[in-house]
């Protein structure tokens, strides 16, 4: 297999993933291909229609593919483009984390002119999220073009993402309004929604639509932690999503938790990823959800006991 010509591989490929359908012999492959720099047979496996996806190796292969562009596609700006559009379309289908981080990448390489913008803009068309890590696209490329006095890029880059954002929200909430409409229950919100597994929750945070998911919460059903923190395959969590949108609070919100006698803080210290911790104060959160305890308890004691005021 190893040494099989390109134009064989793909008759072979598909012999052996009939004889072991469990094995992922084609996305392995691929995987390969590309680790070896075997460009030509990994595009014969990319062509075989029951490859179903890369199986999570898909960030690998373009980003390996990615290295090579000033040397096995130099000068060869179509064969390098046509080959990580065909990787791209096939992560926009099973692997949406992926297809995110990986153009974070080649928007690391857009101020030293080692990426195509062109490329960037395929990954923005294929879905990748505009708002991963808290904006980080918008971020860097505005201060590298400063430091480099381009503020005409730095403009039109961060304006570009905020068409991207713009897009990217519009899309979710057309889709989660399409599945839930207005007077949707929290519970619907819980069971996977979308054909990558996100539950309604998280296209919810994609949507930018978690005021009203709380609001919900008042017309019955309950969240629990792992609804919040859990992650699809491939995909982010609801906190992850919030994060990057700047709408953590809403699903955070500490009266809520308190009520539930859960401990909000305790689940972001160990459950969230340190690349999303650093943008929650967890000082404040800490304070409000003392607060809001505190507040239960003395409520609870004044129902035990029938408290009431007394004046005069």
């Amino acid at each position: 297999v190893k040494n099989a010509p390109a134009d064989k591989i793909g008759t072979l490929a598909l012999a052996i993933d009939k004889s072991a359908p469990d094995k992922n012999v084609i996305a392995n492959m691929m995987l390969n291909a590309g680790m070896e720099r075997k460009y030509e047979t990994l595009g014969a496996l990319l062509d075989l229609q029951s490859a179903g996806g890369t199986r999570g190796h898909g960030a690998i292969i373009m980003m390996r593919v990615m290295n090579d562009r000033e040397e096995i596609f130099d000068g060869k700006k179509q064969e390098y483009m046509s080959l990580m559009t065909r990787l791209i379309d096939v992560c926009a289908e099973c692997e949406p984390k992926s297809l995110s981080m990986t153009m974070l990448l080649a928007v690391y390489k857009l101020p030293e002119g080692k990426e195509y913008p062109e490329l960037v803009e395929k990954f923005a068309a294929a879905g990748a999220d505009p708002f991963l890590f808290k904006e980080e696209a918008k971020r860097f490329l505005t201060n590298k073009y400063i430091e480099q006095d381009d503020t005409a890029s730095a403009d039109k880059w961060r304006a570009r993402i905020d068409d991207w954002q713009t897009a990217y929200t519009a899309k979710h909430r057309h889709t989660f309004d399409t599945l839930f409409g207005d007077n949707f229950r929290l519970q619907d919100l819980l069971q996977p929604a979308t054909e990558q597994g996100e539950t309604g929750l998280q296209l919810a945070a994609r949507a930018r639509r978690l005021p009203e998911v709380m609001r919900a919460l008042e017309r019955g059903g309950s969240l629990a932690l792992d609804d919040v923190f859990n992650e699809p395959q491939g995909g982010e969590s609801a906190i992850h999503l919030a994060i990057d949108r700047g709408d953590a609070a809403h699903l955070l919100a500490p009266e809520y938790w308190a009520r539930k006698e859960v401990d909000i803080v305790s689940a972001l210290e160990t459950r969230l990823s340190d690349d999303r911790k650093k943008w929650i104060d967890m000082d404040t959160v800490s304070a409000q959800a003392d607060l809001h305890r505190l507040q239960k308890i003395t409520d609870d004691f004044g129902a035990q006991y029938q408290l009431r005021p007394r004046f005069g």
